[in-house]
């Protein structure tokens, strides 16, 4: 080696040798910044959910305070109604009442408000725990208006109670029936806050927690979660929480970033140890340092082995047509300029097809006519057509479309492009076909509701979204109750529950339109998603519902239903916020009609 050619050795291993350093230190810096953006990205993410679960445990007590409400105020309703006066002053007889209706107790008092008989489930004086509570001047008149219920809350020796208050129409008795809302601090499936976080993980492994200015009240790490009040003082107020950006601070000689936002009363955290943030830092420098290198030992070989490289792109083309043959029923290579189809590997019903017909439009035309169900030959035809298929390429890594057969089997058909010319226009285009038969079928198993036969919430959470969109404005949400299945239950059995079910559920398909979905999404509760539908329209299909009701009804099962009807005119108003303002005037519905009934 010369002098000339030594130097230019040196040269060039300077230069890569500068370039080797610059990269290194661009991937450092890349590597950092990626790691805290990605780990801000994911803390946001995680308050978000935390917020979610916030707002989920407060949904979660109004909707259970409402119903525990109304619960009482039925077994009030059901004492004053149903129980036959010599058995009002039975107290034997109220004990077995309260057991039955799950309450705390009863009171039954004359129009003085002197007590005629009671019953506690603790064998508590129920008379001495609500005398006071009895003298409220809103009580005191209630049998001058024996149409009137008192339903409220109250708190009794630091004991929380739910009370409803009832006269009989006469006004010669008064009916108090009341429960109580504490609850086992030991049960395990009580839903509190503060096993909102327990068993739950993050990416990147994040302490997230829920609080308050003073007090923690759930965390996924233990540890956190009893640091003490001087400690959360600290950390609540002495730390700098940025509003658009990660706060760093050291706790307990561990550096750690952390992300604070604030939820209605309360507080969210996501704290990350720093070797978490930059868990991933060490792999992506090295991979890219070891990316760069081969790039570099390519950029040197890709002249010697071009021609090479360009056999070793026709061999992997020709894998990946033989790999689609063996895993899809049929394959076809459509040459573009030629406009014409080459079969790979057909079906044995395509094969003899292309026989008689190995013309590309007089094939796709038999085929269309011959194999593919009325409903979908058009369509179908469309998706196949030759001289579109570049147009309708342009931009996607493939099509596809399911279609029925005249069979009724199931076939996923797609389009992949396969190869382009120097101008990057398409020239071959791979066109396959699976049967998808089971895989259909196990997802229509999957959002049917067996007592019923109508869609279940599966259904409801995958479908919605088609249902409730701009073509088919106005969409009208009616959610539906059953009202009394728990006494249903009770009283003549489970069986019978099952059955009013099933004639509500009878009912409402006996009466829907085509362009309404009925879904049974859970317990006694029902949805009915009805497209184009404004809301007079669906008022009108609650009445004929009704109608229908009272004529499946029978002496044995009288069946009543309580709806509520929200529409949504335009994006305005999102699904959720339908289902929720239908599902609350529903529940409005079930209470004037209890208060109408009494």
């Amino acid at each position: 080696m010369n002098r000339s050619e030594k130097k230019k050795t040196y040269v060039i291993t300077g230069i890569f040798l500068l370039v080797s350093l610059i990269v290194f230190a661009v991937l450092v810096f890349w590597t950092q910044h990626r790691d805290l953006q990605e780990t801000f990205s994911q803390a946001q993410e995680t308050v978000s959910f935390l917020e979610a679960e916030c707002e989920k445990f407060d949904n979660y007590n109004q909707g259970n305070s409402a119903r525990a409400m109304q619960d009482i105020l039925d077994s009030a309703i059901g004492l004053k109604t149903f129980v036959p006066a010599q058995k009002i002053q039975d107290c034997d007889f109220l004990k077995e009442y309260i057991h039955a209706e799950h309450v705390s107790g009863v009171l039954v008092l004359d129009a003085s408000f002197s007590r005629i008989a009671q019953a506690d489930m603790d064998d508590k004086d129920s008379y001495s725990i609500w005398k006071d509570t009895l003298k409220k001047s809103g009580i005191q008149n209630i049998t001058e208006y024996p149409e009137k219920t008192y339903v409220d809350q109250a708190v009794i020796d630091d004991i929380p109670y739910d009370f409803a208050i009832v006269s009989s129409a006469d006004g010669k008795r008064i009916f108090v029936c009341y429960s109580s809302g504490l609850k086992p601090s030991t049960d395990p499936y009580e839903y509190t806050i503060n096993n909102v976080l327990e068993k739950n993980s993050f990416y990147k492994n994040p302490i997230a927690m829920i609080a308050d200015e003073t007090q923690i009240y759930s965390s996924n790490d233990e540890t956190w979660k009893n640091i003490g009040k001087e400690k959360y003082a600290w950390l609540n107020s002495e730390v700098d929480w940025k509003d658009h950006g990660f706060s760093v601070f050291s706790y307990e000689n561990k550096k750690m970033y952390g992300l604070r936002r604030v939820y209605g009363d309360y507080l969210v955290y996501v704290l990350y140890p720093e070797k978490e943030v930059f868990a991933d830092r060490r792999n992506l420098i090295a991979g890219g340092f070891m990316l760069y290198l081969v790039c570099c030992m390519v950029i040197l070989l890709i002249r010697w082995y071009s021609d090479k490289n360009n056999l070793h792109k026709l061999e992997k083309q020709l894998r990946i047509i033989d790999s689609i043959s063996t895993t899809y029923d049929s394959t076809f290579l459509v040459h573009m300029d030629k406009k014409e189809i080459e079969p790979l590997k057909p079906s044995d019903r395509l094969s003899v097809i292309f026989k008689e017909h190995p013309q590309t439009e007089d094939f796709l035309f038999t085929v269309c006519a011959n194999e593919v169900d009325p409903v979908y030959r058009l369509v179908t035809k469309k998706f196949l057509e030759p001289y579109t298929i570049g147009e309708r390429l342009n931009g996607h890594p493939y099509l596809e479309m399911e279609v029925k057969d005249i069979n009724d089997a199931w076939y996923s058909v797609i389009e992949i492009p396969q190869r382009y010319d120097a101008n990057g226009k398409l020239q071959e285009v791979i066109v396959t076909t699976k049967d998808v038969t089971t895989i259909k079928h196990a997802e229509e198993l999957s959002f049917k509701d067996k007592l019923t036969g109508l869609y279940n919430r599966n259904y409801m959470e995958s479908k919605y979204k088609e249902i409730v969109s701009g073509k088919n404005y106005p969409v009208s949400v009616i959610m539906a109750d059953c009202n009394y299945l728990k006494r249903t239950n009770d009283t003549l059995g489970h069986e019978y529950g099952d059955l009013l079910l099933q004639r509500v559920a009878i009912s409402i398909k006996e009466t829907v339109p085509q362009n309404c979905t009925p879904i049974r999404v859970g317990g006694d509760e029902f949805v009915i998603l009805c497209a184009k539908y404004s809301g007079e329209q669906a008022q009108e299909l609650i009445e004929k519902i009704r109608q229908k009701l009272v004529q499946n009804s029978d002496d044995i099962l009288q069946i009543s239903v309580s709806f509520g009807v929200q529409t949504i005119e335009d994006d305005g108003l999102s699904f959720e916020q339908a289902y929720q303002l239908a599902d609350q005037k529903m529940y409005k519905d079930k209470v004037d009609s209890k208060a109408n009934r009494t």
